[in-house]
C-alpha cells in the first residue's frame, strides 16, 4: 500500500502543478485588455486551456463517489464547478468574435479571383517545393509572408508569375505580393510601405478586376513576444485599419496577423469593415497542430466582396498553413 501511495504521489503533484499552471494561464489572459504582451500571448491559447478545464470538469463530475475522497485524489484535483468556472473564464474572450459580420458566400457560377496568403518561412529554402505547393492551389494573387530569400524571384523566373512589389531584407520582415501572368487583373500601382517606427513593411497595391478598382494590403504585424514588438503591433494594426476605413475603394487584407480572434486588436480590424470569410477559420499556426492551431493567417475583405470559406493549405517545411479563398463581386456573372 505504501508503495502504491508513493507511486501515486508524484503523479498527484504533477497533476496539481499542471492544474494551477492552467489556472494562472487563464487568469492572465484578461490582461490583454491592458495591452500587455503576456495578455496577448495567453489569450491566444485561452480557448485551448478552457477545453482542458472543461474535460477536467466532466471528469470530476462523473467520477464515482468513492474516487472523490481526499485519500484517493490526494487533495489535488479541483472540484467540477471550479473547473467549469475556469473553462468559462478561458472561453470568455472568444465570445465577441462570434458576432463579427462575415463576408457573404460567393454565389456558384460567379466570376472569381483566387487569393492566397502564405507564410512560407523555411530554412534552408526549397523554392521548387514551395512553388509547387502554391501553384497547386490555383491561386492568382498571393501574399508571401516571410518568404525564403529569392522565392519571389524564383516564381518570376518560371515565367508564370509577376512580382508586384517586394521587400527582401533577408530576415523575418521579408514580404512580397505576386500575381499570375495570366490573371485577368490590371495592376494600377504596387509598392512596399515603410514605416519609421517598425522594421515591419507592408505591401500595398491597387488593382482592377471585373471593372472594379480595389486595394490589396499584404501585412505581417510583429508577434507579441516582446514589449517592443507589442508596441509596434499596437500601432501598426490600428494604422492598417485606418487605411482601410479611410479608403474610397474596396479592400483585401492578406496577412499573417499574429493576432488571435480574442484579442482587442482583432476588434479594431473588424470595426474597420474587414470581414472574415463565411464558415470556420482554419488553424494555421503552428502547422503541426493542423485544425487545432491558431487562426492567425487571414484573407479579410470589405464590402462589396463575396468570399468562399477559407481553405487551409500545407506548405512544405513552413510552420504555418496557407489560406486560400475565392473572392467575387455582386452582380457579376460568368460568360
Amino acid at each position: 500500500m505504501h508503495g502504491a501511495e508513493a507511486t501515486r504521489r508524484p503523479w498527484a503533484r504533477l497533476r496539481g502543478a499542471g492544474w494551477w499552471g492552467l489556472v494562472a494561464w487563464v487568469l492572465l489572459a484578461p490582461t490583454v485588455y491592458l495591452g500587455w504582451t503576456v495578455g496577448d500571448l495567453t489569450v491566444a491559447w485561452s480557448l485551448h486551456a478552457a477545453g482542458v478545464a472543461l474535460v477536467v470538469a466532466v471528469w470530476r463530475a462523473t467520477r464515482r463517489p468513492a474516487d472523490r475522497s481526499p485519500a484517493k485524489r490526494g487533495g489535488r484535483a479541483p472540484p467540477a464547478l471550479v473547473a467549469l468556472a475556469v473553462a468559462a473564464v478561458g472561453a470568455g474572450p472568444w465570445l465577441p468574435p462570434l458576432s463579427d459580420p462575415r463576408a457573404p458566400d460567393l454565389a456558384s457560377g460567379a466570376p472569381r479571383l483566387r487569393v492566397m496568403v502564405a507564410n512560407t518561412f523555411y530554412d534552408p529554402p526549397r523554392h521548387e517545393d514551395l512553388t509547387r505547393d502554391i501553384e497547386a492551389t490555383g491561386a492568382s494573387l498571393v501574399a508571401l509572408i516571410e518568404p525564403p530569400p529569392g522565392l519571389a524571384g524564383y516564381l518570376a523566373e518560371t515565367g508564370r508569375w509577376r512580382v508586384l512589389a517586394e521587400h527582401e531584407p533577408g530576415d523575418k520582415h521579408d514580404i512580397a505580393l505576386v500575381l499570375r501572368q495570366d490573371a485577368p487583373v490590371e495592376v494600377l500601382s504596387a509598392a512596399p510601405v515603410i514605416r519609421a517606427y517598425t522594421p515591419t513593411v507592408t505591401v500595398q497595391a491597387r488593382l482592377r478586376w471585373q471593372g472594379q478598382v480595389f486595394t490589396v494590403l499584404a501585412a505581417h504585424p510583429p508577434a507579441p513576444t516582446h514589449p517592443v514588438q507589442q508596441a509596434e503591433r499596437l500601432r501598426l494594426i490600428p494604422e492598417l485599419a485606418a487605411e482601410v476605413r479611410g479608403g474610397s475603394e474596396p479592400a483585401l487584407l492578406l496577412a499573417d496577423t499574429n493576432t488571435a480572434l480574442a484579442s482587442p486588436l482583432w476588434r479594431v480590424l473588424a470595426e474597420a469593415g474587414l470581414r472574415r470569410p463565411p464558415g470556420l477559420n482554419p488553424g494555421t499556426w503552428p502547422s503541426p497542430l493542423g485544425p487545432l492551431g491558431l487562426a492567425i493567417d487571414h484573407v479579410l475583405s470589405t464590402a462589396p466582396f463575396s468570399v468562399t470559406p477559407a481553405t487551409p493549405v500545407w506548405l512544405t517545411g513552413s510552420d504555418h498553413r496557407g489560406v486560400v479563398v475565392d473572392v467575387g463581386l455582386p452582380g457579376k456573372t460568368s460568360g
